[in-house]
Order: structure tokens, then C-alpha cells, then sequence
């Protein structure tokens, strides 16, 4: 039941209300918001940028879907507080609920967040600055999936199709997201496979025959006399009283002691196979693809919420690495820029040696494509632990970019590097899969031609390095 009493939502710079007709306006005691009957109408009063605290819309379902996936995409109002009068199938995942008597508190909280927020486009990708305002601004918010069998994802998120992000790409993205510890699941939702060769999840699972591969295969009652070992279908022992053995002619009383039955309980009709368990084949309805079952994708459908780092980037602007290890120190980039050039001149005066290590991984969005984000993360996390493992209290580490590792080696000479190399080397993903690769290059310290521009000295060093492939 909607709130009938007068709400007072003055806080607002601007509160609207879209419905086919004023009389729900008076009905729920809105009368105070500004009315119009459709979209279009709105579009034109509202086309310059004008912040709306307040959307409410009472319209037909398929008219508030479309109505809420416009306003979403908008520029102008893709963070609005928005209600409905009555659920639709986007409105779980593009409004922020059914007006009631919490929704004012609900929507003054959000306004209160609007002015808070501290992350923008210079800090993360629009798309992601979005979500994470998204999920910061509206309490309790979560990224909910859509299931759609049309779809050869079979599910979608319509907040992020709202934003740019196709539906085939949005569960790459989202682990993306994840990687770099702004997300976090919230719940599992499904779990889906999809054809190895179009990612598609439209897939027919067929029993085969184990020997001919033929799908005309049935059930197949026979029996097996012990007398003679003879083994035919059950049809053929059958006589006019009881059951005799077409070979032997022994009469077959017993089950046990005369005969039994075969394990073998299903028989091909194309090559006369007899077997107990059938292959089964996932066919692709789509690109006509025959899967074996073990080969297919498989991807985790979740509801996404925001982590604390999120949180941190919403509130405060800050960035925060996607790896962290506890072994060693993590600093920014320009921390990382400024201590090369401390310690270049401190081993040139002390004739120290340093090492600097750039790791990166190459392919990783197409490896996550074809290989799912299980597979995928494992080997991160198998990256992560051998790294971890090979560096130490006093080394520093710095995320250059998601998938790009600096490491800074006080007192290492490049001599000893190959111990780090070996241990990397040793990833079985690595050896296996020729669709992802680890890239590392080394620099020695002290150099005498760093400058004091040490981020473009780095890069051209790293330029110039020779690269060591896995």
C-alpha cells in the first residue's frame, strides 16, 4: 500500500512525478511534485542539465521499463533517486524500490550521499566511477543480474548495459572490477556453461553412444544365462511358460542361480553397442558445436556489492593496488618514481646495487573469455602466492596498472633474479596455455643516465629492456 499522507519533499531541488494521469498523483498524496504524463514530456521541460533529487513513476510495466533504462542512460539523470508504484521486470535492477513510507528517509539519505562523493572520471573509467557511486549513494544498494534466455549470456545487467557495457562483456568487466578490490560478490546467482567456440549459453545436452557417438540409443532390458553365458535380449528368452535359454534351451527359474540381468542396460540402435553409462555431449544451438562437458566455459552469475576499498574510492577518491602482498611494502606510482631517484643516488654513492622488476600478463581478458574467471583467477592467485613467496619485508611493490607488477629489489643484483624467474616459470598454466603469457623485464641500479623525469627514464628503460617470456 503507498503512503496516502502528505509528503513534504521541499528538500529537493526538483521532484517529479510521471504517470499516465494526475488522479495517482492525488491519490498518494504527491501533490506537491511536479506531474507529467510521459517521458517525452519530461525529456522537453528537463533538457538542460538540472539536477533531479526525486523520480516517481506509476506506468504500465513494458512503458516503466523503457522509462527507467532512458533515465539510467541519461547524462543528466543516471544517479536521480527513483521509485515506482508498482513493480516491473527492471525495476529491481534500475529503480531504487516501491514507494512507501521509508522511501522520503531513503531518498534524503541518497541526497545527503550525492554530496559526499568524492570519485569521478580522472580517478577510474566512467563506467566504474558510475557503479561505484551508484552502489555508495543508494543504501543497501547491489548490482543485480537479469535472466534473459534470449541472450546468448542468458543473463544480463541492465545497470551496466545503461552504461555502456555489453552484456557479453559485463562478467569480464565485472571480474575486472573485482581484481581490483572495489567489488565484491554479494551472492551467487547461477552458475552457467557456455559452447567453447561462441560463448554461448543456448546448449542441448545429448546422450551419445560411448562407441559410435550416434544420439539413437535406448533402453535395453537382456538377460545372461549362466549355463552357456549366452547374453540376448529378454524378448528372446521368453516361452510360453517361463523363461528357457534360446541357445542351451537350460529353463531359466532363478534369477541368481539361472540368470541374471547385465549392467549393460542400454544399447545402440546404429552399431548394437551394449553400455551402461552414455556420453553426453552439450550441442551449441547456436554455431552447431559439439561440446564435451568438461571443455564447456563455465562463469559464475553473482550480485555484486560494494567492498571497502570501493567504498574508500566513492567517499574519499582514494585508489587502492589490486595486489597486495603482505611480504612487502605498496606505494603509488609517483611514491615508487620518487624513491628510484633516492636510492639511484644512494647507490651511486655507496656502490650499492639495486634491481627493479616490471612483471606483466598479456591476454588476460581473451584468456578470461575462453577460459572462465575460475580458471583465470586461479592462476592469479598462483601468481600472487609465488611472488609473494619470492620477495621480502624490505622490497617494495607498486601496481603500475591492473594487470602490471614494479617491484624494487634494494640489494639485489640482477645475478640473482633467476631464482625469482624459476619459481614464476613453474606456474602449470603458464607452460599449458599459450593464450596467456607473463612478460618480465629488469633494470639495474645505480644508473647514471636517470633523470630527473624518473617516470619517463622508466619507461624508456623498460622499452628498451630485453623481455623474458613464459
Amino acid at each position: 500500500m503507498l503512503d496516502q499522507s502528505k509528503s513534504h519533499l521541499s528538500f529537493f531541488s526538483s521532484s517529479i512525478f510521471i504517470a499516465e494521469n494526475d488522479q495517482a498523483l492525488k491519490n498518494f498524496g504527491l501533490t506537491e511534485l511536479l506531474y507529467f504524463k510521459n517521458i517525452d514530456s519530461f525529456e522537453a521541460e528537463f533538457s538542460e542539465k538540472q539536477h533531479i533529487g526525486l523520480i516517481i513513476l506509476d506506468l504500465p510495466a513494458q512503458t516503466q521499463d523503457e522509462t527507467l533504462a532512458f533515465l539510467r542512460q541519461s547524462e543528466t539523470f543516471w544517479l536521480s533517486t527513483i521509485f515506482v508504484c508498482q513493480a516491473s521486470s527492471l525495476s529491481t535492477h534500475l529503480a531504487n524500490g516501491i514507494w512507501s513510507e521509508q522511501s522520503k528517509s531513503l531518498a534524503e539519505f541518497s541526497e545527503t550521499r550525492k554530496k559526499q562523493l568524492a570519485v569521478n572520471s580522472t580517478l577510474v573509467e566512467t563506467a566504474v566511477m558510475k557503479l561505484l557511486s551508484y552502489l555508495w549513494v543508494f543504501k543497501n544498494a547491489t548490482l543485480l543480474p537479469a535472466k534473459s534466455p534470449q541472450m546468448q549470456s542468458l543473463y544480463w545487467y541492465p545497470l551496466l548495459q545503461a552504461w555502456g557495457i555489453k552484456a557479453e562483456d559485463s562478467i569480464n568487466w565485472l571480474a575486472s572490477v573485482v581484481r581490483r578490490n572495489w567489488l565484491e560478490v554479494d551472492s551467487l546467482v547461477n552458475r552457467v556453461r557456455y559452447c567453447q567456440s561462441c560463448h554461448s549459453g543456448h546448449l542441448n545436452y545429448v546422450d551419445t553412444c560411448p562407441s559410435c557417438q550416434s544420439i539413437d540409443i535406448g533402453l535395453k532390458a537382456s538377460l545372461h544365462c549362466f549355463n552357456c553365458g549366452h547374453v540376448a535380449a529378454e524378448h528372446e528368452f521368453k516361452q510360453q511358460i517361463g523363461l528357457g535359454c534360446p541357445n542351451c534351451s537350460k529353463p531359466l527359474r532363478h534369477i541368481g542361480v539361472d540368470y541374471d540381468r547385465p549392467i549393460e542396460n542400454q544399447q545402440c540402435n546404429s552399431c548394437f553397442n551394449l553400455f551402461v553409462d552414455s556420453d553426453v555431449v552439450a550441442d551449441c544451438m547456436d554455431c552447431g558445436e559439439k561440446n564435451d562437458v568438461n571443455n564447456l566455459i563455465v562463469q559464475s552469475v553473482n550480485s555484486y556489492k560494494l567492498s571497502a576499498n570501493g567504498r574508500n574510492l566513492a567517499k574519499f577518491g582514494e585508489k587502492f593496488n589490486s595486489f597486495m602482498f603482505d611480504q612487502a611494502e605498496n606505494i603509488n606510482f609517483t611514491q615508487f618514481c620518487w624513491l628510484l631517484q633516492w636510492q639511484n643516488n644512494l647507490a651511486l654513492r655507496h656502490k650499492q646495487e639495486h634491481s627493479v622488476v616490471y612483471i606483466t600478463m598479456e591476454n588476460v581478458e581473451q584468456f578470461i573469455q575462453d577460459k572462465g574467471e575460475k580458471v583465470a583467477f586461479s592462476l592469479f592467485d598462483e601468481l600472487e602466492q609465488r611472488i609473494a613467496k619470492s620477495i621480502r619485508l624490505t622490497d617494495i611493490c607498486c601496481v603500475q596498472e591492473e594487470h602490471s607488477l614494479l617491484l624494487f629489489l634494494p640489494l639485489t643484483p640482477l645475478a640473482q633474479l633467476p631464482k625469482i624467474y624459476q619459481k614464476l616459470n613453474e606456474i602449470e598454466l603458464l607452460q599449458s596455455d599459450k593464450n596467456i603469457a607473463l612478460s618480465i623485464k629488469a633494470l639495474a641500479l645505480p644508473d647514471k643516465s636517470m633523470s630527473d623525469d624518473v617516470n619517463m627514464w622508466l619507461f624508456e628503460a623498460l622499452e628498451q629492456a630485453r623481455s623474458i617470456e613464459f
